[in-house]
């Protein structure tokens, strides 16, 4: 875990301000204490060259965002991409999404700041704005939270997965960005696992978990082997979904585990006839379960 008082702090905090960086380190010791760090943020302030986002810069952001988008580039090359209260422009922007996410999914109600937003604006700049300024997206701030930490470590993780997804497809979802830690020793890894591990059963939208751990399998190397084989158990899992198809397939899918019951060494993989309900949309198990659940069924497979 990162302490906040050590010089991995202070790189991963000042990662894109060389200068100040190198003079903190100077500065800094690993074993400080508190009124120590305290110190080091005083004398930082007064060696770093840019200046937070003002709070008219800000104003202007969510009252006349046509004017913000026409004159970004040069309000944010003299700032620091953070505002006085130490969040990023780009939790702005999230804040912004999460206000539309709520308006069309009916989740709660909008204050009247929100429901006066021009949200169409934000959707329209979200790519080129945050294609521009890419890199400033692994910024981190004073607990180490990147913007995308403080979406997905929110209760409903709705959101998190929608905005994850339009990153995605925009090619901004990074090995860096998911593997980044904050104070508390968590990634966004961390929270797809804790989603798994103590609130599956409240998971809505499943298949994004499936496709998220599987394709990022890998980058849960370092975590213990407890949570690997908790992922591989989900992964893996069988489920039964009620839904009918045809019976022409029903022959083949017996066969199959005809071969696998009687042990037969020459059976083909048999998992790929039982159940891929992410590729193929097909649970065979519960094809079987819901033929087998008339009797006149049992009779004609039997015989």
């Amino acid at each position: 875990m990162i302490k906040p008082y050590t010089s991995e702090f202070f790189e991963k905090y000042l990662k894109f301000e060389n200068d100040a960086n190198k003079e903190i380190h100077s500065l800094n010791k690993n074993d400080m204490k508190l009124k120590d760090f305290i110190q080091v943020f005083k004398k930082l302030k007064s060696i770093r060259k840019k200046k937070p986002i003002s709070y008219s810069v800000i104003k202007t952001f969510y009252e006349q965002p046509e004017k913000f988008f026409g004159e970004y580039h040069s309000i944010l090359e003299k700032s620091t991409f953070f505002d006085y209260a130490g969040n990023s422009i780009f939790f702005h922007l999230f804040y912004v999404l999460y206000a539309d996410y709520k308006r069309k999914n009916h989740i709660g109600m909008l204050n009247e700041y929100e429901k006066n937003l021009n949200f169409q604006i934000y959707e329209s700049k979200f790519e080129s704005f945050l294609k521009q300024y890419q890199k400033y997206f692994l910024l981190q701030d004073v607990v180490l939270d990147t913007p995308l930490h403080k979406v997905a470590k929110r209760k409903d993780k709705g959101f998190f997965i929608e905005l994850y997804q339009k990153l995605k497809k925009i090619n901004l979802i990074s090995n860096e960005l998911l593997l980044i830690n904050n104070l508390s020793n968590e990634s966004i890894c961390t929270y797809v696992l804790n989603e798994i591990k103590y609130n599956l059963s409240k998971i809505k939208n499943e298949e994004f978990y499936y496709n998220f751990i599987n394709e990022n399998l890998s980058k849960y190397e370092s975590f213990s082997k407890e949570d690997q084989n908790l992922l591989k158990n989900f992964l893996f899992k069988i489920t039964f979904e009620i839904k009918q198809y045809k019976e022409e397939n029903f022959n083949l899918i017996f066969n199959n585990l005809n071969d696998f019951v009687n042990n037969n060494i020459e059976c083909p993989n048999l998992f790929e006839y039982i159940y891929f309900p992410f590729t193929t949309n097909i649970n065979y198990l519960n094809c079987i379960f819901l033929i087998c659940s008339k009797e006149e069924d049992i009779i004609n497979y039997l015989i």
